[in-house]
């Protein structure tokens, strides 16, 4: 990837993290778009490992990468986590009121 068409993909990332929704179908249309966003990061990483400039980066580029994908994982494992307890707690009250849910 050229660096001005990089410039310009992590420009419109950023635009589109500032955007606010409008309705239920913009919020799942941002989401899946934001998705693309960490796709996009991760094969930037995969380019990186392949490398054959990979003595290039420093400790401290590495360490910045994994600083950065921590912390956007975190907000992440938190978003499972709620939609998991919400799913277990509408399995327990399907099984509640119906005597042969499993």
């Amino acid at each position: 990837m050229n660096r001005e068409l990089a410039r310009g993909v992590i420009e419109a990332s950023y635009e589109l993290l500032e955007e606010e929704p409008t309705d239920r179908l913009d919020y799942l249309k941002k989401a899946l778009q934001i998705k693309q966003v960490i796709l996009r990061c991760m094969i930037f990483l995969d380019d990186v490992k392949g490398s054959p400039y990979l003595e290039v980066y420093t400790k401290e580029d590495f360490v910045t990468i994994h600083e950065a994908f921590c912390d956007s994982a975190e907000p992440l494992l938190l978003m499972l986590e709620y939609f998991l307890e919400k799913a277990m707690e509408e399995v327990e009250s399907a099984a509640d009121s119906n005597p042969f849910a499993v």
